[in-house]
């Protein structure tokens, strides 16, 4: 079975990422926690997202895994997760009520 993404589907899970991602953010951090601790978990997740989608975008840790495309990828899930936060999920409300629900103060 081929596990491989194909040249559509990596930068759409890179965007989608980074669209959920800070909705991970506010599930995993108290309300009481700094901005620079939630920017860091911010930071961590966007990585390991843009990691995996190259990983999984080459079809493993052979040669042709990109290493930039991966530093890439993490830097648009990060750019992307920022965004929408402060354009969409904050305004909106999300963001308060998902902090709430999970990991409490």
């Amino acid at each position: 079975m081929d596990f491989s993404f194909d040249v559509i589907a990596a930068p759409f899970f890179t965007v989608v990422a980074g669209a959920v991602i800070p909705l991970i953010v506010g599930l995993l951090t108290k309300a009481s926690w700094s901005s620079k601790a939630k920017a860091w978990t911010l930071a961590v997740l966007s990585a390991a997202a843009g990691f995996l989608t190259e990983l999984a975008s080459s079809g493993g840790l052979d040669d042709d895994y990109r290493f930039w495309t991966a530093v890439a990828n993490a830097i648009v899930t990060f750019v992307v997760g920022v965004a929408v936060h402060y354009g969409f999920w904050k305004p909106v409300g999300t963001t308060d009520i998902v902090q709430a629900s999970l990991v409490k103060d």
